[in-house]
């Protein structure tokens, strides 16, 4: 299998995540970065730095990135001006964005900016921005947790059930009052997130896996001696993952699979595929590892430049990864990248492999399973479109089972390629003013994108290859390429026009005294704290929109899963064709112990058998400074995410209850970081550092905070069309639909 050339430790690596694009209602068209045309948009396509989308007149769009779940409304302008391992930078010409924060980790940042504005959470919660189609009037609201707005050199504290006005392009005045009931966007907002806190995916994979949510109504769960939790999705006979969908160009990642289904995000971009017992199943990564996001998890054979001579133009062909085998990037990378892509999303038991790249030993389980294997003309691969309609057959597929593996589809992209499926569209788009519109930024974004025509040539050098960090640097400085347009918060005044909310050092009372609305809460009751309107287990009893969001939220964790989540019914559960081989061959083999004891399956023989160890069984002994789904203070597994010793976790309580520590058989409980995240009313919760590591390179993240609780509403769904099968639902706004019926 081709490996690339390490970079040293961090230097040059790409981002260790990407934004998804999780639903599509309406007409919302994209510009990929680089690119000089829109397209439509399409649902799992993977957003970075320098993307943009707009909302069209009656539509809608959600996208997550890292923690934040981001809900546009109509005639809504947005783009990421920074997307990395830290920083999600937002750029909001016009329209209106409902965010949930759902954990503020130490060291992260999530920024909007707007033409007269840049507002930074605070603590996580939920947030509601919006700016008028002139760009110069932008309106703040925190339903839930805190954030900063900063304008003219002055930071202003927005508080939870607070509402800001900044009016001006130049000068901007403000002025605060109560934060409004929940319009329809509020309330598709708030049903979306709710499928995300009753999630029962989340007890078996990270929510920290972009996309777990939508794998609960479209297969089950099952547990299996040799890999532990294993997700069946429910497919047709005959479907194989990695066909249904097609490929797109996407720096700094390169070729990058988008899949059809709308459940396909987390299961092709994280964790690996087995063939068990005639069924494909999903097998996440390691649940207290931070995953990183791959762009396809495949091995390519075939193609012009393998050894069995198909020539210029011959097919292309791939199959996904089984458990415990290794994924070497075609993109530049270090050798703590490829160890961490790897070690958070598989079992890798003899890790030397990824230090030395030699993997002539390996016999690529998938590879050699009946219908594994996907192949198609090299045109069709290139131009984006539909793999399943233009999938081969015969002996061009059959000679790929025995063909070498190589982490690289060495094929040049083009414009179509960076465009994916729908090519160049007649988009409804912004007005031009809007287009053009510049931003005030707290902080620095991104260098400007090199567009695709000047790095095509560079690429042909190296077909199938990104250019690495130092080329695109000479390219921006060879072609001129200006970042975005923004301008610096320090750059324009403001007047006030409040009493309140004035910023420090800035404002006098009437009698000379300072006046300085600090970050502590205020007088009334805010609404990311208990109220008294609230009943003991929780939930809110009848009153306002603010008391009621303050019910339904104030712990600042999601709820508990529920208990439905192993169907035992195995009906459609990726069945493969009749008399398919299994693949029960492999070199890295494991046993997983890290997620909750279930049902068990039928052993696989493989090689190299280990216990897998990396997270805690269910009957790991509860004591009241631990919870059951976090690993005690001295433990020491086989996952990735080593944990320094001596960490802790406390019940919180709040107002006087105390709610004690949760049970494995629920999602994880809230962390909040020890840069200062705490709750007043009665109780604090906080969580130590946090670190990982593998093959000499770590993560690490302060303590974390974070935000959900169950939310219920009704309204604001919508219908709209996906590329392949896919649907979307009404009503409700979740996704809905069906991988059925596909020829």
């Amino acid at each position: 299998m081709g490996v690339p050339q390490p970079a040293a430790a961090d230097e040059g690596d790409p981002p260790s995540r990407a934004a998804r694009i999780s639903f599509l209602n309406g007409s919302v068209s994209m510009q990929p970065v680089g690119a000089s045309d829109w397209t439509e948009a399409v649902v799992n396509r993977p957003m970075t730095t320098g993307d943009k989308l707009w909302t069209d007149s009656g539509s809608r769009a959600e996208l997550h990135a890292g923690a934040a779940a981001i809900h546009l409304g109509e005639r809504t302008g947005f783009s990421f001006l920074n997307l990395d391992d830290n920083t999600i930078q937002i750029r909001l010409t016009e329209g209106s964005i409902n965010m949930r924060v759902r954990e503020l980790r130490s060291g992260e940042t999530y920024e909007i900016d707007t033409p007269n504005l840049a507002f930074t959470v605070a603590k996580a919660g939920d947030f509601r921005i919006d700016v008028n189609e002139n760009g110069d009037v932008t309106n703040v609201t925190a339903f839930r947790g805190e954030g900063e707005v900063t304008t003219g050199g002055q930071n202003y504290t927005v508080h939870a059930g607070d509402r800001a006005d900044f009016t001006g392009a130049e000068n901007p005045r403000y002025e605060t009052s109560t934060a409004r009931g929940p319009d329809d966007l509020d309330r598709w907002a708030m049903d979306r997130d709710a499928r995300e806190d009753h999630s029962a995916s989340a007890k078996y994979v990270s929510r920290d896996v972009t996309g777990y949510e939508d794998l609960d109504d479209h297969g089950v769960w099952r547990e299996t001696p040799d890999y532990g939790p294993v997700w069946y999705p429910t497919v047709p006979v005959g479907w194989a993952p990695y066909r249904y969908g097609h490929w797109v160009w996407i720096d700094p990642w390169g070729w990058t699979w988008v899949e059809d289904e709308p459940w396909g995000f987390a299961p092709f971009h994280y964790g690996r595929w087995a063939f068990v017992g005639g069924f494909w199943g999903w097998c996440p990564g390691p649940f207290f590892a931070r995953p990183f996001f791959a762009p396809a998890l495949v091995g390519f054979v075939g193609g012009s430049n393998f050894f069995f001579g198909f020539g210029f133009g011959a097919p292309i062909g791939w199959f996904p990864l089984g458990f415990g085998e290794p994924f070497f990037p075609g993109f530049r990378c270090s050798r703590v990248f490829i160890t961490n892509i790897n070690i958070t999303n598989t079992v890798i038991v003899n890790r030397t492999i990824l230090r030395t790249g030699n993997v002539g030993g390996i016999h690529f389980a998938n590879q050699r399973v009946a219908g594994a294997i996907t192949a198609v003309p090299r045109s069709t691969f290139v131009n984006s479109q539909s793999v399943a309609r233009a999938s081969l057959s015969g002996s061009s597929v059959r000679s790929m089972v025995s063909g070498r593996v190589s982490s690289t589809a060495a094929i040049t992209p083009t414009q179509r390629s960076v465009l994916g499926v729908r090519g160049a569209v007649n988009a409804h788009l912004p007005s031009p003013a809007a287009l053009s519109r510049s931003v005030v930024t707290r902080s620095t974004p991104a260098p400007g994108a090199v567009p695709f025509s000047a790095r095509q040539s560079a690429l042909a050098k190296n077909p199938g290859r990104p250019l690495d960090s130092q080329t695109m640097a000479q390219l921006r400085a060879k072609n001129g390429v200006q970042g975005p347009a923004i301008r610096s918060a320090n750059s324009a005044g403001i007047s006030a026009v409040s009493s309140a909310n004035r910023p420090a050092g800035n404002a006098s009372m009437a009698n000379g005294q300072s006046s300085v609305r600090s970050s502590m809460p205020s007088s009334r009751a805010p609404m990311d704290r208990p109220t008294g309107n609230m009943v003991a287990n929780g939930r809110p009893g009848n009153g306002t929109f603010a008391s009621r969001r303050a019910a339904e939220l104030q712990q600042d964790k999601p709820r508990s899963a529920s208990s439905s989540a192993m169907s035992q019914t195995g009906a459609g559960l990726g069945r493969a064709n009749a008399g398919m081989a299994t693949s029960n061959s492999r070199v890295n083999s494991a046993v997983r112990t890290d997620r909750p004891n279930g049902a068990t399956a039928t052993s696989n023989s493989r090689t190299n058998s280990a216990v897998r160890t990396d997270r805690p069984a269910t009957s790991m002994p509860r004591s009241s400074n631990h919870s059951t789904d976090r690993p005690p203070a001295n433990w020491n597994g086989n996952s990735s995410a080593g944990r320094q010793s001596g960490r802790s976790y406390s019940s919180p309580t709040y107002s006087g209850r105390s709610y004690s520590a949760p049970s494995r058989n629920y999602s994880a409980p809230s962390r909040s970081s020890s840069g200062g995240r705490s709750y007043s009313g009665g109780g604090s919760y906080s969580g130590g550092g946090r670190s990982s590591s593998g093959g000499g390179g770590s993560y690490s993240g302060g303590g974390r905070s974070s935000s959900g609780g169950g939310r219920s509403s009704s309204g604001g769904g919508g219908s709209r069309s996906s590329s392949g099968s896919s649907s979307r639902g009404s009503g409700s706004g979740s996704s809905s639909g069906s991988s059925h019926g596909r020829h």
